[in-house]
Parts: structure tokens; sequence; C-alpha cells
């Protein structure tokens, strides 16, 4: 019996092909003004880019591992650069901090789901079938 690939795949895809059309779109805009800070934007969109083709490549351990770190990594840059406005801005900039920290907790949702769900654990052979 060959299981298709669960829910929390395909959220994770729309997220990474988002992320890489935005960042694709940014550095357009980049190279256009000139070009000098498209790296940074280039560093951050190839692990994305990365974990995008894994998921879709199909049950490779590697991008499970690649894309859960990812999707830890990405809430919790967004949860230090909030801190950060925070302590530089004051609390004034609190109502500009919440949003995302909602945001965040969404995306931790989709990095557990993804990690320790049973269906994602089975399509990669953790738990046997």
């Amino acid at each position: 019996m060959k299981l298709g690939r669960p829910a929390s795949h395909i959220v994770a895809a729309v997220l990474f092909v988002s992320l890489v059309v935005g960042l694709l779109i940014t550095i357009d805009d980049a190279m256009e003004k000139g070009g000098a800070n498209t790296l940074r934007y280039v560093l951050f969109g190839a692990p994305c880019l990365v974990a995008l083709i894994g998921l879709l490549s199909g049950p490779a351990r590697w991008a499970y591992y690649f894309c859960a770190a990812l999707l830890l990594l990405i809430p919790a840059y967004i949860v230090a650069a909030d801190i950060f406005i925070l302590f530089k801005a004051g609390s004034a900039s609190a109502s500009v901090v919440v949003p995302s920290l909602v945001g965040c907790t969404l995306l931790l949702l989709l990095f557990y789901r993804f990690t320790f769900g049973e269906t994602s654990r089975r399509y990669y052979g953790f738990i046997s079938r």
C-alpha cells in the first residue's frame, strides 16, 4: 500500500514556494536598483529552494531533516527579531510584534505536524506501515 503525501508536506511546500517566489521578486527588484544587497536575499532563499526540491522529490530522509530544521529556524529567527525590536523600540511597538508572534505559532504548529505527525513519520518510514 503506497501512502500519499501528508497534508503537512503540502502546506510546507506552499510555504516554501511562497517564500521562494517572494524572494525572487525581491531579488529582481534589488537588481534593478543596483543589486548591492542581493546576496543576503540569495542566502535566505537558497535553503527554501533546496527544501522545496527535497519535498517534491519523494520520501528522502535528508529532506525530512532539512525541512524540519528550516521549519523550526524560520519562527526562531522571527521571534529573535521581534525581541530585538521590542528591546530597541520599547513597548510602543508591541502592536506590531504580536501579529508576527501569532504567525510564528502557526509555523510552529506546522513544524510539529511535519516532524512528529504520524502520517509524516509513516511516509518517511520511521513507523512501519
